[in-house]
């Protein structure tokens, strides 16, 4: 059908312009993806305006500019995946894409060394520490649907992130842990020298909570008459800066309830008449106190924690403890490493199941540290002895001979 729209009303339509020689354009473009088709004769312009802006119209033209998280966005925005799934997946990006080498690369120029070299340098924005294989593979997977979505819209020819591509497998197997005696001298001397992440470490050390739930908790969260915290969400990072606490947890069974001690009782109670005598000071000065998430540990002003900070007091509590050099005596090494925030977790688990051997312990190790499942438990931190003569005697013991 022939447009009897005046020149004016043509050129007052979204994407429709006019060029000096009198060749007209119409342009879509969608996050990226643009579309372009020009005529020399104004009353087909309508139509193809009509075609273009259809509801059902896909660009068949790619911005040769846009990029990785640029298409990871568009992907998950026109995905039909659970709503869920699509929080996760954002998740994931913001942690761990957005803000890299690879996220700003033109989509159409990624290679799968490129892709390759990525997953190879993958770490924890926290702990700085290598990511697991099971969350380099969940990274991989993101990024092998993405760009299986463009090669379907015919926007790249090949999927840069298919089986060319592996999971490194050169992950760190054991982590440097404390035992007993440095925990207590940690502990000891946190509480002594009045420490203002004393109660974070009873929780880290102490109880074996991730570093994102400690620093994550509210002051709702915590229930010093009942001696309980609960773990209910967690501190997000992002890549560019800023955190948010969010109730989603790492694992279903992440969210629970876990039991203190007094002394991690007292060094909260503590901490809580600090901090609320910090904050009425910033407001007398007449300054904002940054805290409106109601966060049970902050830092400078009320800000959340900041991990680089906490890091470094880490480092210094183990030298000032005693703990450092008991370490570097107990493995015979001077140049031993020392442990990071994680690996506060894993001392606390590898603790517990050096003096717990049931199988009920097994169970509340796995409850305590919110793992999803038992077997990861038994996996990584009970080690029976599999020597020839001790399987040897359980068999015979076994069976009554």
């Amino acid at each position: 059908m022939r447009s009897t729209l005046s020149r004016a009303d043509l050129l007052a339509l979204p994407g429709v312009s006019r060029r000096p020689n009198g060749l007209w354009q119409i342009r879509r473009q969608i996050a990226g993806a643009r579309r372009q088709e020009t005529t020399m004769d104004p009353e087909s312009v309508k139509t193809i305006w009509d075609r273009m802006y259809a509801d059902d119209w896909r660009p068949n033209q790619l911005d040769r500019r846009t990029t990785v998280s640029q298409w990871r966005r568009t992907f998950t925005r026109e995905s039909a995946l659970a709503p869920n799934t699509i929080r996760n997946l954002d998740s994931m990006a913001r942690a761990h894409l957005d803000g890299t080498a690879l996220g700003a690369m033109p989509l159409v120029r990624v290679h799968h060394r490129d892709v390759q070299r990525f997953l190879d340098g993958l770490t924890n924005r926290i702990t700085g520490e290598p990511l697991a294989p099971g969350s380099v593979g969940a990274v991989r997977n993101l990024l092998g649907a993405m760009f299986a979505s463009a090669v379907r819209a015919g926007y790249i020819p090949a999927n840069p992130a298919d089986r060319r591509v592996t999971i490194p497998a050169n992950r760190p197997a054991e982590r440097p842990t404390l035992d007993r005696i440095e925990t207590d001298l940690v502990l000891d001397h946190v509480i002594t020298s009045g420490n203002r992440y004393a109660g974070l470490y009873f929780l880290l050390l102490g109880r074996g909570l991730r570093l994102a739930e400690g620093i994550g908790l509210r002051r709702e969260d915590v229930d010093l008459d009942g001696r309980v915290v609960h773990i209910q969400g967690q501190l997000d990072y992002y890549a560019r800066g800023g955190a948010a606490w969010t109730d989603r947890t790492k694992t279903p069974k992440s969210r629970r309830d876990v039991p203190i001690g007094a002394r991690a009782a007292l060094a909260l109670d503590a901490w809580f008449t600090a901090q609320g005598a910090e904050s009425a000071s910033i407001r007398r000065r007449r300054r904002e106190w940054h805290n409106a998430q109601d966060l049970a540990f902050t830092g400078y002003r009320g800000y959340p924690v900041n991990v680089n900070v906490l890091r470094a007091d880490l480092a210094a509590v183990l030298e000032e403890s005693g703990a450092a050099d008991h370490r570097r005596e107990r493995l015979g090494d001077p140049d031993a490493a020392l442990p990071g925030i994680h690996d506060l977790r894993h001392s606390f688990a590898t603790l517990y199941a050096s003096e717990h051997r049931g199988s009920a312990d097994v169970k509340i190790l796995s409850t305590l540290l919110g793992h999803s499942n038992v077997g990861i438990t038994l996996d990584r931190y009970f080690h029976p002895d599999t020597s020839s003569a001790d399987v040897a005697a359980r068999l015979a013991a076994a069976v009554g001979d």
